[in-house]
């Protein structure tokens, strides 16, 4: 994207352009395992980006929360793996939050 200052009273020049470049990365994969009564997750974190973990039991109603204590993980380009019991809940949907 390009970008330019432009004073709207007129009483400075534009700026000269300024282009920015984003680049998009697809999110890492989250495996995910059941066994005795816990989930399993595991994914590669990317170094300087923080990560949570969140879980919703009716995706429909949007609601969405965070797996304590599996919050503001530090990614350090390792793989990371967290468990959640589910015993509490009859069906969970789980997913990755990754912050800058």
């Amino acid at each position: 994207m390009t970008f330019r200052a432009v004073d709207m009273a007129n009483k400075f020049t534009a700026s000269a352009n300024k282009t920015v470049t984003f680049v998009a990365q697809q999110p890492p994969q989250l495996s995910i395992d059941l066994a005795d009564g816990d989930v399993s997750l595991s994914f590669t974190s990317r170094a300087n980006l923080v990560y949570d973990l969140q879980v919703c039991t009716d995706v429909a109603s949007g609601e969405w929360g965070n797996v304590e204590p599996h919050t503001f993980m530090d990614g350090d380009g390792g793989v990371k793996s967290i468990t959640d019991p589910v015993e509490a809940r009859s069906k969970a949907f789980y997913r990755l939050v990754e912050y800058p």
